[in-house]
């Protein structure tokens, strides 16, 4: 299905025990290439852009998504509501589509369980950022997250998940940028009239992408 939202947290949240937290509210794009397949199947490349809105503090999410997979692109809205516990996603169409949302609020912080590498830091001495790499393997469900976070402001610079995700194996490379604090229009979280009686898809929201959702 060419239509898959690409934004939920792989990582759960671990209540009271974190290294670090991200800005509660903030807005930015993620880039993201994923290759997935079966083992002994055929490799599939799709390419991912991603404007995100992220409210920790009203418990949102918003994306605007542009997904490409061999030649063909779709571009389409992704809202989740944790007060709702529910995902819509609005084609380009204008066609709403809804799934259940499980778990807790993905804040994005990386757990005290992470491992640590670092600090480093990229670009000219003079004018560098710093950063500290963490690395979160999740054993039960066979996956690995690599992640950079900003050392000052633990901001998210880079994330690779790679292992075997639902029934494929899958390496996915996302880079974050052009990150701003805040939500400059809370209209991006309305939910079109569409998606009121829309029809509900079988099982929770299942999607791959960042941390943050």
């Amino acid at each position: 299905m060419l239509f898959v939202s690409l934004a939920v947290v792989l990582v759960p949240a671990v209540l009271g025990a974190y290294i670090c937290c991200p800005p509660r509210q903030w807005e930015g794009m993620e880039a993201r290439v994923i290759g997935t397949g079966q083992k002994g199947g055929t490799l599939q490349i799709s390419e991912a852009e991603v404007k995100v809105h992220f409210d920790a503090t009203n418990k949102r999410m918003a994306f605007d998504e542009k997904l490409t997979i061999d030649g063909s692109t779709a571009n389409f809205k992704i809202i989740q509501l944790w007060d709702k516990m529910t995902e819509y996603m609005i084609r380009q169409s204008g066609k709403c589509l809804r799934k259940h949302l499980t778990g807790p609020f993905p804040d994005g912080c990386i757990p005290d369980t992470a491992t640590l590498s670092g600090p480093h830091f990229e670009g000219p001495v003079k004018n560098n950022v710093t950063y500290n790499s963490y690395r979160m393997a999740n054993a039960a469900k066979g996956f690995t997250v690599n992640v950079d976070m900003t050392s000052d402001t633990c901001e998210p610079i880079r994330q690779e998940t790679y292992g075997l995700i639902g029934r494929e194996y899958s390496l996915i490379s996302t880079r974050y940028y052009d990150i701003v604090d805040g939500i400059k229009n809370d209209t991006v979280f309305n939910v079109p009239a569409a998606c009121n009686n829309s029809y509900f898809m079988g099982g929770p929201a299942s999607n791959i992408g960042s941390i943050f959702g």
